[in-house]
């Protein structure tokens, strides 16, 4: 599976006006594996000129699995190609979302010009668009939400230290690794145990065929925070545990 925390690829998006006049856009492709939509003066407001979504994405869109979380990082740029701060962006679905969310409905561009947001996928199976709004400038994302079943597995969560664990937050993040974590995602499942040993169980649902990063922050009766993260966990996996430490 590809690896959601892009800078998204405008190239593979589709671009349209709010108005009929289709031919006050401008598009350049190098290929397919970019493209710069640059807006007429009606965008001018926002000093904004260019808007794209940056990285490579398959061309018929973005399949998740339910559960799974995309990063989405947006580009705005002025007519010298440089960031525009405080611009808005819109976040929009199009179509039967059926229960899948954004973690934002507008959004502003950051000092280097990147609106970031996140979308999750719900857990029923459909298809939509995703749209990004900037001024009159529209973007497209189509996006799948696979038709996967769930299975429950109970993940475990230990300590090699003395105190016992108080309580433990276990979260799932579909199709990534530990390395690829935020610290602001949203995690794909998760469940908080109440513990009383070095050893806290907690069952977590997850999608079958896919793998995912497991993390897990803990408290020991002593008030001390303990947090770990283990790899490669499916609805296969033996007894995963992750291990916490300070």
């Amino acid at each position: 599976m590809l690896r959601f925390r892009f800078w998204i690829v405008g190239a593979l998006l589709t671009m349209t006006a709010c108005n009929a006049d289709s031919s006050r856009w401008v598009g350049t492709s190098d290929g397919g594996s970019s493209f710069d939509g640059s807006a007429s003066n009606d965008a001018a407001a926002f000093s904004v000129a260019h808007v794209r979504v940056l990285d490579d994405l398959p061309t018929s869109g973005v399949d998740l699995v339910p559960g799974e979380v995309l990063e989405v990082r947006v580009e705005l740029t002025d007519v010298s190609a440089l960031p525009v701060l405080d611009a808005r962006a819109e976040i929009a679905f199009i179509g039967q979302s059926m229960n899948s969310t954004a973690s934002i409905l507008v959004g502003y561009s950051d000092v280097e010009g990147v609106v970031k947001f996140y979308v999750q996928a719900g857990s029923l199976a459909t298809s939509f668009q995703l749209r990004i709004t900037v001024g009159l400038v529209e973007l497209y994302v189509p996006i799948r939400i696979l038709d996967r079943t769930s299975q429950p597995v109970e993940i475990a969560v230990s300590t090699a230290g003395a105190d016992a664990l108080e309580s433990a937050t276990i979260r799932a993040y579909a199709n990534r690794t530990c390395l690829e974590l935020d610290s602001d995602e949203p995690a794909s499942a998760m469940i908080t145990a109440n513990g009383g040993s070095t050893l806290v169980t907690g069952t977590v649902m997850l999608v079958d065929l896919t793998s995912y990063a497991v993390a897990a922050a803990a408290q020991t009766t002593t008030g001390t925070i303990l947090t770990g993260c283990i790899d490669g966990v499916t609805t296969a996996t033996a007894t995963p545990t992750v291990a916490v430490v300070p």
